[in-house]
C-alpha cells in the first residue's frame, strides 16, 4: 500500500483545524464575558424604572400621579416616605427602610434593593423623588441617581 492511498489528515490540516477551533472557542468565551458584564451592569441600573413604578403605580396600586391628597411629606418638606390617597380614597405609600424601597402593598418584598438614599419632597403640587442606588459588581460599583418630578392630581 503506497503512502498516497492511505486515508486520513495530514499534519498541516490537523494544525489548521486546531487553530480555527481555538479562535472560535476564544471568541465565544470573550463574547460570553462581555455579555455577562453588560447584563450585570444593566441589572444594576434597573432602578431607572423605579421612578415610573412609583409614579404610575404597581399593578392595582395607583401611583403618586393619581394622588388626590398627599399626606406625607407635607407641603414644603422632605421625607423618606410618600403617603397619599388615590382616586378611590385608599391610603397608599412608598417608603425607604434598610437600603430598600417598599410599597405598602408589598411590605415584605422590596420594589428596589441596594438603595443608598431616597428623598420625597413636596413643593408646588409636585412630588420630587430623589433616589441614589449603588450596586457592587465585583469589578466596579455602579452608582445611579434618579430624580423624578411627578405632578399629582391634587
Amino acid at each position: 500500500m503506497s503512502r498516497r492511498s492511505r486515508g486520513g489528515f495530514t499534519l498541516p490540516e490537523v494544525l489548521l483545524s486546531s487553530i480555527i477551533t481555538v479562535f472560535i472557542f476564544t471568541a465565544t468565551i470573550i463574547s460570553y464575558m462581555s455579555f455577562s458584564k453588560l447584563w450585570k451592569e444593566d441589572d444594576a441600573t434597573a432602578g431607572l424604572a423605579l421612578g415610573e413604578k412609583m409614579e404610575r403605580g404597581l399593578g392595582g396600586n395607583n401611583g403618586v400621579r393619581e394622588a388626590k391628597l398627599i399626606m406625607t411629606p407635607q407641603e414644603g418638606l422632605s421625607s423618606d416616605m410618600v403617603e397619599y390617597k388615590d382616586l378611590n380614597d385608599q391610603i397608599k405609600k412608598f417608603y425607604y427602610s434598610g437600603n430598600r424601597i417598599y410599597s405598602e402593598a408589598s411590605a415584605t418584598n422590596p420594589i428596589l434593593s441596594d438603595v443608598e438614599s431616597v428623598t420625597f419632597s413636596n413643593t408646588n403640587k409636585m412630588i420630587r423623588i430623589d433616589l441614589l442606588s449603588a450596586k457592587n459588581l465585583g469589578y466596579k460599583t455602579v452608582k445611579l441617581r434618579v430624580v423624578t418630578d411627578v405632578k399629582h392630581r391634587n
